[in-house]
């Protein structure tokens, strides 16, 4: 999705053959565990609203990762409705063994502690080490290792490696 098609891509959520897809997918990955559905932006919140067999599961719509209107504000923003919906979830949510229902929210703007690795069983077999962790990335200032060419082709990802000695 690119921001500025936003309202097209809210369209193509209702086309009838992608609609009956995707509640055929969400259908399938709806188990008697799942005990609350985060819709993160405006097409995942648009797509869960069209899921006409969701049930009784709640649903918790805030912001999508990428949102950056109104700069150190508009963070502020989005992470104080983050807070809301983890408190929200920590009170339904049955958490996984040993993991820890305490640790801190997030602060008025981001901070390292807040990123965390893509675990490596979550990525495809063969990749660098350093593939889903921008940590490396951060700490040069840059907000995460991935970019589109400019002018963009609607096609093209291009991720950043660290530089290796």
């Amino acid at each position: 999705m690119f921001p500025s098609h936003l309202d097209d891509g809210l369209k193509l959520l209702t086309q009838p053959d992608l609609l009956a897809w995707r509640n055929k997918l969400f259908n399938m990955l709806k188990k008697p565990s799942l005990q609350a559905i985060v819709a993160f932006g405006a097409v995942a919140q648009k797509a869960v609203q069209l899921w006409d067999t969701k049930g009784k599961v709640p649903v918790f719509e805030t912001y999508h990762p990428s949102y950056h209107s109104g700069g150190a504000a508009g963070e502020k923003k989005m992470l104080t409705d983050w807070n809301r919906v983890v408190k929200e979830l920590r009170k339904i949510v049955t958490p996984d063994e040993g993991a820890s229902t305490k640790k801190p929210l997030y602060g008025a703007t981001f901070t390292e502690a807040d990123y965390a690795a893509i675990p490596r069983m979550d990525l495809p077999f063969g990749l660098p080490d350093w593939f889903g962790n921008d940590a490396f990335f951060r700490k040069k200032g840059g907000m995460n290792s991935v970019s589109r060419p400019s002018p963009d082709d609607h096609h093209t990802l291009t991720w950043k490696a660290p530089q290796f000695s």
